[in-house]
């Protein structure tokens, strides 16, 4: 995706004034009522892990976590695409059950949005729900949560506690180095700095829409690895120390847009991006992608790690239907992929139907000897700061 740099330039010009002067009107709106309430980072403890496990060993593995950004259950691409090439993804599936992955096609995201989801990762626990106050910015959602050494997430505290730490591989959107208080946190990431400025500066104003619409090369240029997470990270791992116990976040941004692979992972000559993806056909060549990268990280990880656990997940699905015809569509981005490999015993204590909060404290509860307390599977809807509805969620079910 190449693109003329002096063009470049002057279009980030010319869109950063007018982004500015955006966002110092949100800014001067806000700023006599903008009360952050700390009592979401100060959430007590209970409710998370209860009583040990009827073993009296700590499992203490590595626990490698994966979250593709955007992948809708396996149950909901089959039915969206029931003419898809049904033997390649049987073999990817069947890959998975050889190597004792549970995939279990009943989950849900306990958000729609990525920033609301992702901290529920963090502090193992609804950050926000109905009856909280509004909020006016993201300071206490992802990808800021790591920012603040002060406030650490429930998940960065319960590592320590247990003698682990954390490692997080992002992307464009969200990386390691542009957010995290702690820089050994960071692997070496090859996210472009002037990239992730410039989608930054205009993913939370109304001129993305424009500049998606009529630009869509322009909005590409400095995708490329900077959305595979998953490759980065295995490029990483035949020099990964495994004997000092970490949690990986790998956090890959696909299959969300922009559509830039073909199934097999090759890159596209022209992505759709961010243009309307008529079929569905980039998010279909999308997923394939995603499966073929968990299947090769799963070859990878068990060759060097086979004790470890690895989580496949998502932080919302994907609405694969026509706008017009789905009341409310929104419920649709709740239905995710999931699939894990813990220990056998642990097993024995998932439920048939899971979500995204439950999912962490079972493999993190698992790893320490804790019996994780799931929740009751509520799911919210949350909004952009471009919509009138943000800094409040509603119960969606």
């Amino acid at each position: 995706f190449l693109i003329n740099k002096k063009k470049f330039k002057i279009f980030f010009c010319f869109f950063a004034y007018f982004s500015l002067i955006y966002h110092l009107f949100v800014s001067y709106s806000l700023i006599s009522e903008n009360k952050i309430s700390s009592q979401i980072l100060n959430k007590k403890d209970s409710h998370i892990f209860s009583e040990p496990m009827n073993n009296d060993t700590n499992f203490n593995q590595n626990i490698y976590y994966f979250i593709l950004d955007g992948m809708t259950s396996l149950k909901y691409f089959k039915k969206s695409f029931p003419n898809s090439e049904k033997t390649i993804l049987n073999n990817y599936i069947d890959f998975m059950k050889s190597k004792k992955f549970v995939i279990n096609d009943d989950t849900i995201s306990n958000y729609n949005s990525t920033y609301l989801s992702m901290a529920s990762l963090l502090l193992l626990d609804y950050p926000v729900t109905e009856t909280s106050n509004k909020y006016y910015d993201r300071v206490n959602f992802w990808p800021y949560l790591l920012n603040n050494a002060s406030k650490k997430p429930r998940l960065i505290s319960t590592l320590e506690k247990n003698n682990m730490s954390f490692k997080w591989y992002g992307n464009i959107t969200a990386s390691c180095k542009n957010y995290s208080y702690n820089k050994s946190f960071c692997p070496k990431e090859s996210v472009s700095n002037f990239f992730y400025v410039f989608n930054s500066f205009f993913k939370k104003t109304p001129l993305i829409t424009f500049l998606r619409k009529f630009f869509p090369k322009l909005m590409l240029a400095g995708y490329g690895d900077n959305i595979d997470a998953i490759s980065n990270f295995l490029n990483d791992f035949d020099n990964l120390n495994i004997t000092d116990k970490k949690f990986y976040l790998i956090h890959h941004l696909a299959p969300h847009a922009p559509y830039i692979h073909n199934s097999d992972c090759s890159l596209k000559n022209e992505s759709s991006g961010f243009i309307a993806d008529k079929g569905f056909k980039g998010y279909e060549d999308a997923y394939f992608c995603a499966l073929k990268r968990i299947n090769q990280a799963i070859k990878k990880i068990l060759k060097k790690d086979p004790y470890s656990f690895i989580v496949f997940t998502a932080d919302h699905g994907w609405i694969l239907e026509n706008k017009n015809n789905v009341k409310n569509k929104e419920i649709l981005r709740f239905e995710i992929f999931n699939a894990f490999k813990i220990e056998d015993d642990c097993n024995k204590l998932v439920p048939e139907k899971l979500d995204s909060i439950s999912t962490i404290r079972l493999v993190l509860g698992c790893n320490i000897n804790r019996k994780p307390i799931f929740t009751n599977r509520r799911a919210y809807l949350g909004y952009q700061e471009i919509n009138k509805n943000f800094g409040k969620v509603f119960r969606a079910f």
